[in-house]
């Protein structure tokens, strides 16, 4: 398990375009705590607003769950194969197990009648959250183990989850059968879907994130290309530059990934007025916090550490 992480680690390192110049900022990060003789392995989730941000690390042989709030750090031992996914602005975790079992905080998410397998991806702040139970997508609504499946993802495709919003959106994206190009989606709080269309001359897209009605992944064809959609399924911008977007502010501020050869390039942000910024460039990082802070580790002497860098 903590090869696996590390190695999604360092898969996901993140984003931006070289055509705008650089904002004047200045970025400075620092280290989050860890328990004493813990070893970080990766952040899973974050609250939006950044209140709760959740990883996973290590102490002695055991896994165990992160949880950073207001400067301090509680470690909570995992049960073999389980590993927690995302936290809310309450503080609710999800965490989930090998075995095909979901956990919103203390309470075990049902898979869909019929099925025997639930996976909870992401969680907004009203308790809400997404998943998979089975092949097909679905929503457990806030105060109910209950899942509904969202429309459309019993189509015997491969199905993964991009996220919900505080609004109850979801986004997500489908790989497709042999021959099919991969597609993504957003459900309104109704549940209605709706495509989300590639650039011209591309044939698929891959979506990341949701947040208050943005919504970011890429559009690719010959190459790949960040873009965001709006609630319609349109392109409403393209990130130039970029071959991924991996997170997004309610504000537009973007986070992603240059080109660099073989590998993903240095993260940088994507501002909504298009000035683009540099990060430290010491850490990968996996969240953007609406307060403007990224949340990610750091690798340096054989081992990773968590760290939050922010814009002065």
């Amino acid at each position: 398990m903590r090869a696996l992480l590390i190695a999604a680690l360092v898969a996901s390192a993140v984003f931006a375009s070289g055509s705008a110049s650089a904002a004047a900022c200045t970025w400075a990060s620092e280290e989050l705590p860890l328990p004493a003789d813990t070893r970080f392995s990766v952040i899973t989730g974050a609250a939006h607003d950044g209140s709760y941000v959740l990883g996973v690390g290590v102490s002695g042989w055991q896994d165990v769950a992160l949880l950073w709030h207001n400067g301090s750090v509680e470690s909570v031992r995992l049960e073999s194969g389980r590993f927690p996914n995302d936290v809310n602005a309450a503080g609710t975790v999800l965490i989930n197990s090998s075995e095909g079992r979901a956990f919103r905080g203390g309470t075990e998410l049902n898979p869909l009648p019929g099925h025997n397998y639930a996976w909870a991806a992401a969680i907004n702040s009203a308790g809400a959250a997404v998943g998979r139970s089975g092949a097909p997508m679905v929503i457990w609504p806030a105060g109910s183990s209950v899942p509904s499946m969202l429309s459309g993802t019993d189509d015997g495709a491969s199905w993964t989850v991009a996220g919900i919003d505080e609004q109850g959106r979801v986004a997500g994206w489908r790989f497709g059968l042999a021959e099919e190009a991969t597609q993504s989606y957003v459900w309104d709080e109704n549940g209605v879907r709706t495509l989300l269309r590639p650039l011209p001359g591309h044939t698929e897209t891959v979506v990341r994130a949701i947040r208050n009605s943005r919504i970011v992944g890429y559009s690719t064809g010959a190459g790949a290309v960040g873009v965001e959609w709006d609630l319609q399924g349109n392109v409403v911008r393209t990130l130039t530059g970029s071959v991924d977007s991996r997170d997004v502010t309610p504000s537009g501020d973007v986070l992603g990934i240059t080109p660099d050869g073989e590998m993903p390039g240095p993260a940088k942000v994507w501002r909504a007025n298009g000035e683009v910024e540099q990060p430290p460039v010491t850490a990968v990082y996996e969240k953007f916090a609406d307060d403007g802070s990224l949340y990610g580790g750091s690798y340096r002497e054989g081992t990773y550490t968590p760290v939050r860098a922010r814009c002065a």
